[in-house]
């Protein structure tokens, strides 16, 4: 049986090495060590940046539909789609003409 005192040591030894292999250092209690400047990951950021492309993604394309098929076109096809199933519901609330794929739909209006 192995010696609990070996076993500990060796746990802390395995410890130190993997700080090691991080880049950290030793780093006595209320000093500034190498964590301390180390850039801190942010699990959010990440993230953020594509569903920000996704939403931007889906306003330029409802504003391209809406010049290409015009006003009222395209708010009789949204009326249309509320008219259907719960799935086809859920795309006219998508669908339906908001303030900023208007102002997106204004700006495009070169497409025409």
């Amino acid at each position: 049986m192995a010696d609990d005192n070996m076993m500990d040591f060796a746990r802390r030894v395995r410890r130190i090495e993997q700080a090691h292999v991080e880049g950290l250092g030793f780093e006595a209690v209320g000093t500034l060590g190498r964590s301390h400047y180390r850039a801190r990951r942010r699990l959010r950021l990440p993230l953020m940046g594509p569903v920000i492309m996704v939403v931007a993604l889906v306003v330029v394309l409802k504003a391209a539909i809406q010049v290409q098929l015009g006003p009222d076109l395209y708010q009789s096809k949204v009326d249309r789609l509320w008219q259907g199933h719960a799935l086809e519901q859920v795309g006219a609330v998508l669908m339906q003409p908001d303030p900023l794929s208007l102002r997106v739909a204004g700006s495009l209006g070169w497409m025409r």
